[in-house]
């Protein structure tokens, strides 16, 4: 009671469908680290907690059934988590741009194309692009004046698609 799911990313599997679920903890929702990313091996029978950090969880993606990251934000910033053993392990990526907030992430099925939309603060919104798993980001586009990036996805690796208000990207990287 209390929680929901924020975001759902599904993948086959020997014996049917690993998953993984954003819950959100909603009486805690501003009052700091509330949420988790859960996985289920058995189609959502049943779901374990697999990440869990000292900071809100705003955003999640996964390019396949093991690697995934998760958007994090905390009063020193924002981070992002990644795992390449389907959730048993999470390290910090470094070189990642330091944004106010990480609005939305894309990871490509190839594990080495990921996307970043997030916030400057007073600079407004960028996407910034990888194609070596995270080790290193640049700026791919800012957002135009009064516009913003909300949502990001991959068509194929290295071709992805960002939209927002008054922003439409769809570029190759």
């Amino acid at each position: 009671e209390g929680q929901f799911i924020n975001d759902l990313a599904f993948f086959p599997a020997a014996g049917g469908y690993t998953g993984y679920a954003e819950v959100l903890n909603d009486s805690n929702f501003d009052n700091g680290p509330s949420n988790y990313i859960a996985k289920t091996t058995n189609g959502g029978s049943s779901w374990n907690q697999v990440c869990s950090v000292g900071q809100s969880i705003f955003t999640m993606t996964f390019g396949d059934a093991d690697h995934g990251w998760v958007g994090t934000y905390s009063e020193e910033g924002s981070a992002i988590l990644a795992t390449s053993d389907g959730g048993e392990s999470w390290h910090n990526l470094t070189g990642v741009p330091s944004l106010a907030c990480i609005d939305d992430l894309a990871l490509s099925s190839d594990g080495q194309h990921g996307i970043a939309i997030g916030r400057f603060g007073e600079e407004g919104d960028a996407a910034f692009a990888t194609t070596d798993g995270g080790s290193t980001w640049s700026e791919h586009q800012s957002a135009p004046p009064g516009g913003g990036f909300s949502s990001a996805t991959f068509l194929e690796p290295g071709l992805a698609c960002a939209v927002g208000s008054g922003a439409i990207l769809i570029d190759s990287f």
